[in-house]
């Protein structure tokens, strides 16, 4: 008995190893943290780089406001959900909670070109045919003070919108391993990205 515990547990490190492999081929402009314990690596930083225009210092925080958002989200979860004991129906019960919004723009400066922001996305995919929303929560930095225009994100929270039978517990540090869906997150901050910068090259 004793033996066969032992090789479940083994078996249970192992799969949860692998489950938390980071994925093969990210984009080279994805940091990442240290390993953890099992493995595990989050997403630290994505970094994009533009060509500079003259514009592009003047125009900073008007487009980092006209391209970035962060509204208010409803997220929800079934977990509740339960099978009578003594009638046999089940019983769907659905829990949702509000994550709050706030001001985009937390600071500001003209003449470096330097912007910083808050902002909430949504990235839309489909699981088991069925459609939902990864909310996707980050910081943001533009910075056109240089020879180039950077534009960074940091502090990437995600959460599922509807998490089914799982409790939806709200934002947690995006994983790098491929069950996190690393680059359905990253395809999104990049869009933002390409918009921020071609709107301040005009």
């Amino acid at each position: 008995m004793r033996k066969h515990a032992v090789v479940v547990t083994v078996s249970l490190f192992i799969a949860s190893c692998a489950m938390n492999k980071t994925a093969p081929n990210l984009p080279n402009n994805i940091s990442l943290t240290p390993p953890g314990s099992y493995g595990q690596q989050y997403i630290q930083q994505i970094d994009f780089n533009y060509p500079y225009e003259s514009k592009a210092k003047a125009n900073a925080a008007k487009c980092v406001a006209m391209n970035v958002s962060n509204k208010s989200v409803v997220i929800s979860d079934s977990s509740n959900s339960f099978v009578g004991s003594y009638t046999g129906n089940y019983y769907h019960i659905n829990k949702s909670k509000s994550l709050s919004g706030g001001q985009v723009t937390q600071y500001s400066d003209k003449d470096s070109g330097v912007v910083v922001a808050d902002g909430r996305t949504e990235a839309f995919f489909t699981i088991m045919g069925m459609p939902n929303a990864k909310i996707i929560d980050y910081k943001l930095v533009v910075d056109a003070s240089g020879k180039d225009i950077a534009i960074g994100f940091s502090d990437i929270k995600t959460t599922m919108k509807e998490t089914g039978y799982a409790s939806n517990s709200g934002p947690t540090p995006l994983g790098a391993w491929s069950g996190a869906k690393p680059m359905l997150a990253y395809n999104s901050l990049k869009s933002i990205a390409d918009k921020v910068a071609r709107c301040m090259k005009r």
